[in-house]
C-alpha cells in the first residue's frame, strides 16, 4: 500500500504541476492482481496522502467504495478488457480543445506520429462513470494506449503509471503542436504524400 500511494501521489503532482489536472480533477489507479488502488473521490491532486488512495476489488466493491473515485467502474472495465496495470485520467487543455475540433487527432510531430499514430476521440452523452463511457473507452484502449473523451479529458494506460503518464504528456504535446500549426493556417498546405516538409 505504501508504494501504491506514493506512486499515485508522485504522478498526480506531476500532472498538476503541468496543468493537466486542476485542483481536485482527474484520477489515477494501479492494478495489483485482483485489487485496484485509486485516487479518493475529491482528493486534491497536489496533496495526495495515504488516506487519499482507496483500495478496492477489480471484480467487486469493498467497504471503502463510497470514498472511491466516481470513475472507479470505468477503471475496472479498462483493467478487465486490456493488459493495463496502470491508468491515468487527466484534463490536459490542448488535448481537450482538439477533441472539440476533430473527430480524431492525427499528430503532426515526429514523436507523436511514432508513439501515438492517432488519438481517438470518444464521444458519449454522459461523461462521468457511465456504462457508455466504459464501453467506448475499453474498445478504443484495446488498440491505442491513449484516447480523449470529447470535452472531458484523456485516458492513458500502461504497465506502470510512468508509462501512462508519458502517454498523457505525448498526447498533450502533439495536440499543442497540432493546435498551433492550425492557427497559422498552413496545415491545409501540408503535403499529404510526405509526412514532414519545410513550409
Amino acid at each position: 500500500m505504501i508504494i501504491m500511494w506514493q506512486e499515485i501521489s508522485k504522478f498526480s503532482r506531476k500532472l498538476f504541476d503541468k496543468g493537466y489536472m486542476v485542483s481536485h480533477s482527474g484520477n489515477l489507479s494501479i492494478r495489483c492482481g485482483d485489487r485496484m488502488f485509486i485516487k479518493r473521490r475529491g482528493a486534491a491532486c497536489d496533496e495526495i496522502g495515504p488516506e487519499d488512495v482507496i483500495e478496492t476489488g477489480i471484480e467487486e466493491d469493498t467497504s471503502t467504495i463510497a470514498l472511491s473515485s466516481s470513475e472507479t467502474d470505468v477503471h475496472r472495465a479498462i483493467y478487465k478488457s486490456t493488459s493495463a496495470l496502470a491508468i491515468v485520467h487527466a484534463h490536459p487543455p490542448y488535448t481537450i480543445a482538439c477533441s472539440l475540433l476533430y473527430d480524431e487527432i492525427i499528430p503532426m510531430d515526429a514523436e507523436g506520429d511514432y508513439l501515438l499514430h492517432k488519438i481517438p476521440v470518444v464521444v458519449v452523452e454522459r461523461l462521468s462513470g457511465s456504462k457508455e463511457l466504459e464501453t467506448k473507452l475499453t474498445e478504443a484502449l484495446q488498440t491505442y494506449k491513449g484516447v480523449v473523451v470529447r470535452g472531458h479529458g484523456t485516458f492513458a494506460i500502461g504497465k506502470m503509471l510512468e508509462e501512462a503518464y508519458h502517454m498523457t504528456c505525448m498526447m498533450e504535446a502533439s495536440c499543442n503542436i497540432r493546435y498551433l500549426v492550425d492557427l497559422t493556417g498552413l496545415g491545409s498546405k501540408r503535403d499529404k504524400t510526405t509526412q514532414y516538409r519545410d513550409w
